[in-house]
């Protein structure tokens, strides 16, 4: 079974979380002159008011404000277990195949507090939290009924293609994590050297993508549903959410207050549905062109 690592007594109902383990190797990436600047676009569509059918977020207050992403042709993913990593687990295999065959538009980093409420005044560039999965997903129609293109959660597949930004390393940067690189809390020796909280989005730059905040400061939502292996995985880089576990989702990126070992790009874990967390956020992804 996988290790219990961590815990937070703030967090609601559950007090412990799996170190699970993925390693994934892109075999091919976007050349740099392909990734642009998307601004986003508003359609007129007429979807009724911010709670209306299908766009409700369960008291999230909606802003509108998602105005830049980063576009990304297609590409492939080979999930491995690495070359002597020791943290390697049975949930990574069997090694397979995945071709994302659609571009895709994702956030520049996860969504902020200032998105979800414009009328905050402080901390509105820290990443929002304490968001179900369901009302994420419920963010993400809005932004869908207000520009007439579907806005969605990133599949596991899409977010690793996106972290790695064509590395094969334990990190997208290389195989050592300092603090300069991403926003954590302990050494690998356990040893406190962070701030001990979220940090502004964009506090430790961006990936080879021009993408911000994919390690450390706080974890990801995605579409999957949780499976503990990679069996009858898809091979395209959709979302896998047919079977697994009812009610998990597949949570990436670790987080303010982990180790190192839990910022690596291969590192996958799992949350329930209706987790609120203080390390936990999402970023959206939007389908369009990217040529």
């Amino acid at each position: 079974m996988p290790t219990r690592l961590f815990a937070r007594a703030t967090r609601q109902s559950l007090v412990a979380r799996r170190l699970l383990i993925n390693p994934c190797h892109v075999g091919r990436s976007p050349p740099s002159s392909r990734l642009r600047h998307w601004p986003a676009r508003q359609s007129g569509l007429d979807c009724g008011s911010a709670n209306g059918p299908g766009c409700s977020a369960s008291g999230l207050k909606f802003h509108g404000r998602f105005k830049s992403c980063w576009a990304l042709p297609p590409g492939l993913c080979s999930p491995s277990p690495g070359s002597g990593w020791k943290f390697v687990s049975a949930v990574e295999m069997p090694r397979h195949l995945v071709k994302i065959r659609t571009g895709f538009l994702i956030g520049k980093h996860p969504v902020t507090r200032r998105q979800l409420d414009s009328g905050l005044t402080s901390y509105s560039d820290l990443p929002a939290t304490s968001v179900t999965w369901r009302e994420a997903k419920a963010h993400c129609r809005q932004h869908t009924c207000l520009t007439g293109i579907m806005h969605r959660l990133p599949s596991e597949a899409e977010w690793e293609y996106v972290c790695r930004a064509g590395s094969t390393t334990v990190f997208p940067h290389g195989n050592v994590l300092t603090p300069a690189d991403a926003n954590y809390l302990y050494d690998r020796l356990g040893r406190r050297i962070g701030a001990g909280r979220p940090t502004p989005v964009g506090s430790h730059g961006a990936n080879a993508f021009g993408v911000s905040d994919l390690l450390g400061n706080v974890c990801e939502w995605t579409e999957d549903t949780w499976h503990p292996g990679f069996a009858g995985a898809p091979d395209d880089g959709s979302a896998w959410t047919d079977g697994g576990f009812r009610g998990r989702r597949v949570i990436r990126g670790g987080a303010w207050d982990h180790l190192p070992r839990v910022l690596r790009a291969s590192w996958r874990d799992w949350a329930p549905e209706e987790a609120r967390w203080d390390n936990l956020g999402f970023r959206i992804v939007r389908e369009g062109p990217v040529s």
